[in-house]
């Protein structure tokens, strides 16, 4: 047998093993791919639902002021804050939680302590004022929240 043909042979061998070995790279490759994307669109998915409940937990706690509930509200009212305080990409909604959790928590401690004295709750200094203020806050931290979450406002 002619030494070209033997030559040639391996060569076309060597090309078929270096292709293939090219191919798995690229396929490997691709895999870890989209292997990441699809753990960075899980993880997104998951941090828009933490988001979704933080936000709205909130914005429930807000919805209106109860002095007859048996517990104290406060405390639920700063962890749902914390919650958002910690998943809020947004400064400006950060704030707009803090301002709206601030005015809530004043305008129920009036309340609570007129109460307390027999007075009205609604008529107690301070809190007339706190109230005016907390449906634009609301307002503003839920516009701010669907922002975020890209919700059509």
């Amino acid at each position: 047998m002619p030494v070209w043909i033997a030559l040639s042979s391996l060569l076309v061998a060597l090309t078929t093993i270096v292709a293939a070995e090219l191919r798995d790279r690229r396929n490997a490759a691709n895999q870890r791919e989209m292997q990441r994307l699809e753990l960075e669109e899980r993880r997104l998915s998951t941090l828009r639902n933490e988001r979704i409940k933080a936000y709205s937990t909130l914005a429930r706690l807000t919805k209106s002021i109860w002095f007859e509930a048996p517990e104290y509200p406060l405390p639920a009212l700063y962890e749902a804050l914390s919650q958002v305080e910690i998943l809020a990409g947004d400064p400006e909604l950060k704030a707009a939680a803090e301002g709206l959790v601030d005015k809530w928590a004043s305008a129920w401690e009036a309340a609570y302590e007129a109460r307390l004295k027999g007075d009205s709750a609604f008529a107690a200094p301070g809190f007339e004022e706190a109230e005016a203020q907390l449906i634009p806050l609301r307002n503003t931290f839920i516009e701010r929240a669907k922002k975020e979450l890209q919700v059509a406002l």
